[in-house]
């Protein structure tokens, strides 16, 4: 057998590979041998993406909708009382009572008439001295120039609450706890002489112990947030002694 005819059955042996050969097509989308070629710089974007994604809905409240929403509204430019309306804008859920002297505020519960808590402020300090239900407590400013309020919560067992604006730049109040998660939120109302603004529960309505200390200590922080902003919002403003 002579050479050429060597190279002729070696040809033939092994035929080339043909376009209907599906072992040399590339893997279809979606496939898992596509998934399997995903390159590292593919695999450090689909994960800097799921860690944006966490950081955003972190933020967020457990509940997205309140379990209840209370609205503060005044008589005309009154400033020694205030009224929280409940969730329908027409029933009377407290009264709030403004005096010069301490406790500068008191928030009473409109259908027992028993005083849910008081607050008192200090001219040479930013501490802001609360009663709720009888019980003592203090909020220690986060900082000269903020309006972040924090303290230590006996229905939380002891874990530490903090008010703070909901934004950098922001005016909104939000209430959140050791975990970051929001337990009410105060949004002002702007260009009314009427309504001062809403406060949002997100927590378990039935906790009464826990609701008392939110909707005092906000609106200790709210009228606060007023004074030092020297906000336009028409809020009854607290004179200290």
């Amino acid at each position: 057998m002579n050479s050429d005819t060597k190279h002729m059955e070696a040809a033939t042996s092994f035929p080339a590979t043909y376009p209907d050969d599906k072992s040399s097509a590339p893997p279809p989308p979606y496939s898992e041998d596509a998934a399997n070629q995903q390159t590292p710089s593919d695999i450090k974007d689909l994960s800097s993406q799921r860690t944006s994604l966490s950081s955003e809905t972190s933020s967020l409240p457990s509940k997205t909708q309140p379990s209840r929403t209370l609205h503060c509204v005044t008589d005309g430019l009154s400033l020694t009382s205030a009224r929280v309306l409940d969730t329908d804008k027409s029933t009377l859920a407290y009264s709030i009572k403004y005096r010069l002297r301490k406790a500068h505020l008191s928030l009473v519960c409109a259908t027992t008439g028993v005083t849910v808590g008081t607050v008192s402020y200090h001219c040479r300090t930013t501490r802001i001295d609360i009663t709720v239900r009888d019980t003592p407590l203090s909020l220690t400013s986060t900082g000269m120039f903020s309006c972040g309020y924090s303290f230590e919560s006996p229905a939380l067992g002891g874990q530490m609450m903090k008010w703070k604006t909901q934004k950098r730049w922001g005016t909104d109040l939000v209430c959140v706890d050791e975990r970051g998660e929001v337990l009410a939120r105060y949004v002002f109302s702007r260009f009314s002489l009427r309504k001062c603004g809403r406060l949002e529960l997100f927590v378990d309505g039935g906790d009464e112990k826990l609701v008392d200390e939110v909707l005092v200590s906000g609106l200790a922080v709210v009228e606060w947030a007023v004074m030092t902003r020297q906000s336009s919002v028409p809020v009854p403003v607290v004179v200290t002694s």
